[in-house]
C-alpha cells in the first residue's frame, strides 16, 4: 500500500511514474515510467544513469508497464546489461501488467519474479509503427524473446507462435494464453 501511495504521489507531483523507493548501501529499489515514450525519455535516461552509477550491488525494479518505443527501451536494456557486467544483481519484480517492451526488458535481469495476478504480454516488435514482416525484424524479435527462455517464461515453440500472428499472455501462475495479435490484419497472415 505504501508503494502504491508513493507512486501516486510521485505521478501527481512529477507527472511521471519513476521514483526511488528505497536506497541503502547495498540495495536500490526503483519504480519506473509506465511507458517507453518520448515524453518520459528524460526519466528513462535518469534511471539508466542511476543503475549504472550506483554503488548498490542489488537493484530491484518494481515493474509494470505497457511498453512503448524501442528507441527508448533499448538504451534501458543496454544500461541493465552494463550493470550486470559490473557484477550488480538486477531483479525485475513484476507487480502488474507488463507488455511489449516492458515484457522483453523484464527478462534481461538476473532474477525475474511474477507477483500474484501479474502477467507478461509478448507480441511481434514494431519498427517505425508497422508490424515487422522482414527477416531481420523477425530475427531481432526472436533474439529479444529468447532472453525469457532461461526463466521458463517462454519456450522456442512459444516464440515461433508469437512470430506468426499471436500475442502471448504469460500469467504469474504459469498459465499461457495465445490471442490473435490485433495489429496484424488477418488477410496478411500467410500459413
Amino acid at each position: 500500500m505504501r508503494l502504491l501511495l508513493l507512486i501516486i504521489i510521485n505521478f501527481l507531483l512529477l507527472g511521471c511514474i519513476s521514483a526511488v523507493v528505497k536506497q541503502d548501501g547495498t540495495t536500490l529499489i526503483l519504480t519506473v515510467p509506465y511507458t517507453f515514450i518520448y515524453s518520459n525519455n528524460i526519466d528513462w535516461q535518469e534511471i539508466n544513469y542511476r543503475i549504472t552509477h550506483t554503488t548498490a550491488k542489488n537493484i530491484i525494479f518494481k515493474w509494470t508497464g505497457r511498453g512503448g518505443y524501442t528507441e527508448i527501451g533499448f538504451p534501458f536494456i543496454e544500461a541493465v546489461e552494463k550493470a550486470k557486467q559490473e557484477g550488480k544483481t538486477i531483479v525485475f519484480d513484476v507487480i502488474g501488467y507488463s507488455a511489449s517492451m516492458h515484457a522483453l526488458a523484464a527478462c534481461r535481469g538476473t532474477t525475474l519474479i511474477l507477483e500474484p495476478d501479474s502477467y507478461l504480454l509478448f507480441h511481434l516488435m514494431e519498427v517505425a509503427g508497422s508490424v515487422p514482416m522482414d527477416k531481420d525484424s523477425l530475427d531481432l524479435s526472436r533474439r529479444l524473446m529468447a532472453y525469457c527462455i532461461p526463466f521458463g517464461i517462454l519456450t522456442n515453440d512459444d516464440i515461433n507462435i508469437v512470430l506468426t500472428d499471436k500475442e502471448l499472455w504469460v500469467y504469474s501462475d504459469g498459465h499461457k494464453v495465445f490471442k490473435h495479435d490485433r495489429r496484424v490484419p488477418l488477410k496478411f497472415i500467410e500459413r
